[in-house]
């Protein structure tokens, strides 16, 4: 638990260079769920780190995360909508047409 940490605490505060290193050299950790069944995509939307989000988003194969529901079966649109990040909003809408 306190290794998977190290990669939801970049998306919670907006850490770039550190998701940066882990794009480049662990990309498997982007796939560890929190206890919550959260992804990164989850944590950084609902910490309204934008930039985050589309670092992570620009990894390959991580698209199939933005579709993983948390224990409340909340995907990653529904916390965006609740955030009220729109940018986030449009960019999901526009990969699912």
């Amino acid at each position: 638990m306190v290794s998977h940490l190290c990669i939801w605490r970049p998306c919670m505060k907006c850490s770039i260079p550190i998701l940066n290193d882990f794009s480049d050299k662990a990309p498997r950790y982007f796939d560890i769920l929190t206890l919550g069944k959260e992804t990164v995509f989850h944590l950084a939307v609902e910490h309204k780190n934008i930039p985050t989000f589309y670092i992570v988003a620009e990894s390959p194969d991580r698209n199939n995360l933005l579709h993983q529901v948390d224990r409340y079966d909340n995907t990653v649109l529904h916390i965006a909508v609740m955030s009220s990040c729109y940018s986030v909003i449009l960019y999901i809408t526009m990969i699912q047409q």
